[in-house]
C-alpha cells in the first residue's frame, strides 16, 4: 500500500514470521523504492480511470528520498501466522510479487487498528507490513510503501483521506 502523504496510523507491533521464511539473499537498498517501481509498471495494466494514480505511484517510488532504517522487531499478529503461508504458496508469479516476496518476513508487520473503536475481527484482521516509510527497510517522510494481509471474511471499511493508495493484489482476490 502506498500513502503519498505519510498519513498512515502508526501503531501496532514489528512482528517477524517464526517458523516460516520467504526471505532469499536479496539485500534492501535505497534502489528497492525504484525496483518495486519498475516491477509493478510490468505487473499492473492500468485502466483508463487509474492509469495516471499509477503512472504518479511509479514517478513518486522512482524518486523518493529515503535512508536505510530498522523495521521493529516482535512476534508477528497472529493473522501473519495464519494465513501468510497460504498466501505465499498461491501467490502467482509476476514480477510484483518476485520483487517483493524477499521482505514478507521480515517487515514490520503490525495491527493497523486496536479493538477499543473497531470490531475484534476487523482489528486482528487488517494488518499491515511497511517497506519504506517511518517504520520501514528504508526511512522516508515522502511516502509509506508496504504489505497489507486482509484475513478472509473480513470486509476493508470505506473510507476516505487527501493521501491517495494504491492496492495491487499479490495473493487472494478482491471481490
Amino acid at each position: 500500500m502506498i500513502d503519498t502523504d505519510d498519513r498512515m496510523t502508526n501503531s501496532g507491533a514489528r512482528p517477524v514470521a517464526r517458523g516460516v521464511c520467504f526471505m532469499t539473499d536479496n539485500i534492501v537498498s535505497l534502489d528497492l523504492p525504484a525496483s518495486i517501481a519498475d516491477a509493478l509498471a510490468a505487473t499492473i495494466t492500468p485502466t483508463a480511470t487509474d492509469g495516471a494514480m499509477l503512472d504518479q505511484l511509479i514517478g513518486d517510488l522512482r524518486s523518493v528520498s529515503c535512508q536505510p532504517g530498522t523495521p521493529p522487531q516482535n512476534d508477528p499478529p497472529d493473522a501473519v501466522l495464519q494465513h501468510l503461508p497460504g498466501l505465499v504458496a498461491a501467490m502467482p508469479s509476476t514480477p510484483a510479487s518476485a520483487a517483493l516476496r524477499p521482505l514478507l518476513d521480515s517487515v514490520g508487520w503490525y495491527q493497523i487498528f486496536d479493538s477499543t473503536h473497531v470490531p475484534d475481527s476487523l482489528a486482528t484482521g487488517l494488518i499491515a507490513g511497511q517497506i519504506v516509510g517511518g517504520r520501514g527497510h528504508l526511512v522516508s517522510n515522502e511516502l509509506y510503501l508496504g504489505l497489507f494481509l486482509l484475513a478472509p471474511n473480513i470486509t476493508y471499511p470505506l473510507h476516505q483521506h487527501a493521501s491517495l493508495e494504491i492496492y495491487c493484489v499479490l495473493s487472494g482476490a478482491v471481490s
